[in-house]
């Protein structure tokens, strides 16, 4: 395998011609090389397995192995960052890349909405990767990622024909900071904004915003940012992204202006004036994330009119604002962050500007508590806070719940606690009555619980549809 000269100065010349390159020791085949960037005894286990396999190379990361591990006649490189030469590797392995346009999207709300939304405006053969899988047209494979392993997306992006108009990328923020992308170049990006998320992971908000911002360096030369202009951490895009064109979208500044007006939106853009299809429950951030999706894709070549008209017809995008049940009227989306619930529930109460509106959500376990009482606070925009369980892992249900409830201060009384989510859901249907509305978050599009040790199913989707047949009545 001869490495593309596009990565080769970010490569070591040892390593410009190097056999099949694998991380999973288990994996390996006779003659190919082994790649890990694990660390102490579990290194020298996964090296020793692969050898067994047949490994005819090591790379590793930071020190050589331990004396007795690696035979002398087996080469060892070590590297200063593993993955991202495998990343490299991984792209030249697949003959990537290719001409096929990719555009990708980042920040902690909204990515998936907007890669739908840019999947759709692609066209009939448009792809995408995300949080609900690798999809061309509505053929789709899950991965339990948000961005999967960099093996995974590139065989994904190898086997695309070769007239697939475009792919849209979910890039998290693990995802930059592991260089998962390393070796694929956007044709344009968007930063949907930056509230609290993954403090597990990233310890700081500085450290969370620096992994964000590693997605303007997979920008190609010339490529189109487009950013969150009513967000305080767009300048740092903008200054990231140097030279490279940059459209500020927003709805209270920006030179791509979204105005509201009766039945829908529009977009004013350079002395232009573009409609946006109507959408259900199309608040300002769902017209933000649809405008994203267009000039992602215009970006790429697509005229704007045109990207705009594929949307006449938008795509159903799972557990993201769905009316789901009527009498009351109830709501399943992802919202896992503070400013998310905040944003759902203001969208809500302007929707139903005369409805009491309930809100049922949890927190994860064993991750980010900070956020905990910050979601508690946000909830208390809704009339009726119904706290259940979300995905608890191995923490206690009960005292993720306290941690919530101390975000609400004085108001911590008004929070009913119900850990059974399907109680919890009808519980807040019966106290806002018939012509309430109920926001039920979190987990949107997922299909498990996780509790303790145990993967329950459960989807907040298919349990609110149930409700309508229990009613009698079709949405």
């Amino acid at each position: 395998m001869v490495v593309s000269r596009q990565h080769t100065p970010l490569l070591p010349p040892e390593l410009l011609r190097v056999p099949p390159v694998r991380r999973q020791p288990e994996a390996i085949h006779q003659g190919e090389a082994f790649l890990t960037w694990a660390s102490g005894p579990a290194r020298d286990d996964a090296i020793r397995i692969a050898l067994a396999r047949g490994a005819s190379m090591v790379i590793l990361e930071g020190t050589a192995p331990a004396a007795g591990v690696l035979p002398a006649d087996r080469p060892c490189h070590v590297v200063e960052n593993a993955r991202l030469v495998y990343a490299l590797l991984s792209c030249a392995q697949y003959g990537l890349p290719r001409p096929t346009p990719l555009v990708g999207v980042t920040g902690t709300d909204g990515k998936t909405s907007v890669v739908h939304l840019a999947q759709h405006c692609f066209g009939p053969a448009g792809a995408r990767v995300g949080s609900l899988g690798m999809a061309v047209g509505s053929n789709c494979t899950a991965t339990g990622h948000t961005s999967p392993p960099s093996e995974v997306l590139h065989a994904f992006l190898a086997g695309l024909d070769e007239d697939c108009p475009g792919v849209a990328l979910e890039i998290s923020s693990h995802a930059a900071h592991q260089f998962r992308f390393a070796g694929l170049p956007l044709r344009a990006l968007a930063f949907t904004g930056l509230g609290r998320d993954h403090l597990d992971y990233h310890g700081s908000m500085r450290a969370y915003l620096d992994a964000k911002l590693m997605a303007v360096d997979l920008m190609a030369p010339g490529a189109w940012l487009v950013v969150n202009a009513d967000d305080a951490h767009s300048p740092d895009f903008v200054a990231r992204a140097g030279t490279r064109p940059v459209v500020e979208l927003g709805v209270k500044r920006g030179e791509a202006l979204l105005r509201q007006r009766e039945g829908g939106w529009l977009l004013l853009f350079h002395g232009q004036m573009f409609n946006l299809p109507p959408q259900p429950l199309q608040g300002p951030y769902q017209a933000w994330n649809a405008a994203a999706a267009a000039l992602l894709v215009h970006a790429c070549g697509v005229p704007l009119d045109q990207a705009f008209a594929r949307l006449e017809q938008p795509p159903t995008i799972p557990g993201r604002m769905e009316l789901l049940a009527h009498a009351p009227d109830t709501i399943v989306d992802y919202a896992c962050t503070p400013q998310a619930v905040e944003r759902v529930l203001r969208s809500l109460r302007s929707f139903y500007p005369k409805r009491p509106l309930a809100v049922v959500f949890g927190c994860g376990g064993d991750r980010d508590p900070g956020k905990r009482p910050q979601m508690g606070a946000a909830a208390l925009a809704a009339d009726v806070v119904v706290i259940t369980n979300d995905n608890p892992r191995s923490e206690d249900p009960l005292a993720i719940i306290d941690d919530i409830r101390a975000g609400m201060g004085a108001q911590a009384s008004r929070a009913l606690v119900e850990t059974d989510r399907g109680a919890a859901i009808l519980r807040a249907r019966d106290l806002v009555g018939a012509d309430g509305v109920v926001a039920v978050l979190g987990k949107g599009h997922e299909e498990e619980q996780l509790i303790a040790d145990q993967r329950l199913a459960w989807s907040d989707r298919d349990f609110c549809l149930s409700l309508n047949s229990a009613q009698g009545s079709d949405l």
